[in-house]
């Protein structure tokens, strides 16, 4: 007993132990977010102070391989990453599956492709990062490019003043080929591109979850084509070309949208699937070179619509492809009554008397992206013991 005491006791003093993870500071402990990047191990956290952070040593950061968590100390508001116009940010090529980037604002990028990020055959996740003023010199993606079968996660994520140089290039803010991503509560404002000023996506899988579109252009706020694409609760407002625009896509799936005021139509569907498309509003579309149309089709497309709103586009609303689907289903051509307002998620809420409202349409539910947030009469909360007082104030009145 004693000699296999002794033999247990050397296995387990011997035995590697497992690495534990390390909290690397910059720029307390390590000058510059690379020297941190390269000096942490797997799983390692690096934690950066606020300023702006610029120079060489804090551009072109790739992880190595190695799954990292990079976060901001104090936000976005007050961390940022300026590339001065001279490289990317980020690089994600080695296979990196689980690494993390949280808080930062990325600005200045400038690269051949993928501005501010670019991916290949990894799978990042940025988490309240904003992408501003970020510009590629020839191919697409002006702040974003994943291709070769990445997988890219991003939450809460705004992305401002993205664009290529050249004139007919994809994807103002974001470029995916042979990608899938994932957005949720992102928002996309005054990018531009030929093709997709928002979002570009090409023989990949999309997903859009509570996301904003606003005043992109001229490419539509979303672009895709020969891709698997799903858009849930989001805004397309004041978009050039369209709010969304369908190219010979896999699949596609709109879901409790709201496209409003956007330029030329609201969606363009065209070649070959089958768009499902329920409980979205249609709005208020302009032509401006277009036909101006809620819902435009070409090719062979067949959609298949259920209580959706369109209404007041100046081109027609159940017109076209969709002009046998009015008044089944669901579907409507009423004023959504939206609330109004500066704030465009405010302002795209509804008013209590909508017929996009839950309560008009106990068999739809809510149309839209948005609920109810304005024509709600108020309750004022009264104590009991002043429910007594003014009974007792009514008795001593004289009759």
């Amino acid at each position: 007993m004693a000699r296999l005491a002794w033999f247990l006791l050397v296995v387990w003093t011997c035995a590697p132990m497992a690495a534990e993870a390390t909290i690397l500071r910059v720029p307390s402990e390590y000058w510059s977010i690379r020297t941190a990047v390269y000096a942490a191990t797997e799983s390692d956290t690096i934690l950066v102070a606020p300023g702006i952070y610029r120079g060489s040593h804090n551009r072109a950061i790739n992880f190595q391989g190695k799954n990292l968590t990079l976060r901001s100390e104090g936000g976005a508001s007050v961390t940022t990453i300026d590339c001065e116009g001279q490289d990317r940010a980020f690089i994600f090529n080695n296979g990196e599956n689980a690494s993390l980037v949280e808080g930062f604002t990325i600005t200045g990028g400038y690269s051949y492709s993928g501005g501010a990020l670019r991916c290949a055959g990894s799978s990042p996740v940025f988490v309240s990062c904003a992408f501003e003023w970020n510009s590629v010199s020839h191919a697409g993606g002006g702040a974003v490019e994943c291709l070769n079968g990445s997988s890219l996660t991003m939450r809460g994520c705004s992305f401002k003043r993205n664009m290529p140089e050249e004139a007919y290039q994809e994807g103002g803010a974001v470029y995916l080929y042979g990608a899938s991503a994932v957005f949720e509560e992102c928002s996309f404002v005054l990018n531009y591109a030929y093709k997709g000023a928002g979002v570009y996506a090409d023989l990949s899988t999309v997903e859009l979850t509570d996301c904003v579109f606003v005043d992109n252009a001229t490419g539509g706020g979303v672009y895709t084509t020969r891709s698997a694409v799903t858009l849930r609760g989001c805004l397309a407002f004041r978009n050039f070309y369209g709010g969304y625009v369908s190219n010979s896509d896999v699949s596609v799936s709109v879901v409790g949208c709201t496209f409003s005021e956007n330029y030329v139509r609201g969606i363009l569907l065209w070649e070959g699937s089958a768009p499902v498309i329920a409980n979205t509003i249609v709005a208020f579309t302009h032509p401006d070179y277009g036909s101006g149309v809620a819902i435009e089709c070409g090719g062979s497309v067949s959609p298949l619509l259920s209580c959706c709103d369109l209404y007041g586009n100046e081109g027609g609303d159940w017109a076209g492809c969709v002009s046998d689907m009015y008044g089944v289903d669901g579907n409507i051509c009423q004023d959504p009554q939206f609330c109004g307002g500066t704030d465009p998620e405010e302002a795209h809420s509804l008013d209590a008397s909508s017929p996009c409202a839950p309560a008009a349409n106990p068999d739809c539910g809510l149309i839209g992206a948005y609920d109810v947030g304005c024509g709600l009469t108020a309750v004022e909360h009264v104590s009991w013991g002043r429910i007594k007082g003014l009974f007792a104030d009514r008795r001593r009145q004289p009759n």
